[in-house]
Formats: structure tokens, sequence, C-alpha cells
């Protein structure tokens, strides 16, 4: 009969021991997902065609407002405003994604917190451990003596 040493004894605590630390999301991953939502919304703004809203035409060409990526959540017909404007499948979707991706975000930027930039830029552990000790000269202390014999009064 085999034993297993921690078959048992499974909890949340020993599995958040053996996750790295630098896979565990923070306050960071909030923020980042923010951000990701705050560029969407305004490089769908900046793409919404302007002219053709104020001119008479835009009744009649179909003109839409809408928002997400890669799929619209919000969707606003000038045509027929009855219709609701969120589309709840791509919020799901565009929030996942955009939850993954800010997820990976924050996994890069505390690796290379935790790595030593010059790994990371030459890829060379070598150098790192032989780079060159700094050394802080000891400060010279003149004692009256020696001020006394090198003056010219003397």
């Amino acid at each position: 009969m085999v034993e297993y040493k921690r078959a048992e004894k499974i909890t949340w605590e020993s599995i958040k021991e053996e996750i790295p630390e630098q896979l565990i999301p923070k306050k960071k991953m909030i923020y980042i997902f923010e951000a990701i939502f705050v560029i969407i919304l305004l490089i769908q703004v900046l793409l919404f065609p302007w002219g053709k809203m104020f001119s008479p035409q835009s009744l009649e060409s179909g003109l839409e407002l809408s928002f997400g990526w890669p799929m619209h959540y919000f969707i606003m017909s000038f045509n027929s405003p009855e219709k609701m404007p969120i589309k709840f499948l791509g919020l799901l979707i565009d929030s996942l994604i955009y939850l993954i991706i800010s997820y990976f975000i924050e996994i890069i930027l505390n690796y290379l917190k935790t790595r030593d930039i010059t790994q990371i830029a030459l890829g060379n552990e070598d150098f790192v451990k032989a780079k060159p000790k700094i050394v802080i000269p000891k400060k010279r202390i003149f004692s009256n003596e020696l001020q006394e014999t090198t003056s010219p009064n003397t």
C-alpha cells in the first residue's frame, strides 16, 4: 500500500503556499483593468464619425454609437432608440478578455520588479554575479598636530 504524505492535508492555505507570490493578483490588476476599459472607450470615441452625426443625413444613414473591442457591448442606434443599447454577451466576453490581459500585465510587472534589470537586458547571469563592488573611500581626518607640523609659522 502506497501512502501519500499530503493527500489528506490539502487546504487553501497549502495551495497558497505553493503558488509563487508573483502570480497572485494584487490591487494593480484592478487599475490595469480600468485603464484598459478607459483606453478602449477613448479609442472608440475618437473613431466615431462626428461629422456624420451633425449632418442632416445622419438619421437616414443609420448612424450607430458603439463601444467595445473585440465585441461591441454598447450599441446605440439613432434610428431606433427603443432598442436596448447594452449587449450583455459582448460585455461579458470583453470583460473576461480585459481581465485576462490585465492579469498577464500584472504578472509581467511583478516579474520585472523582482528581477535585476541587468539580468533582463543582457540575459547573462554571470555578468550580474561578477559585477564590481562599489568602493567608498575613507574620510581623511587631519588632526591638529598634523596641521601644526605642516604650517609655515613654526
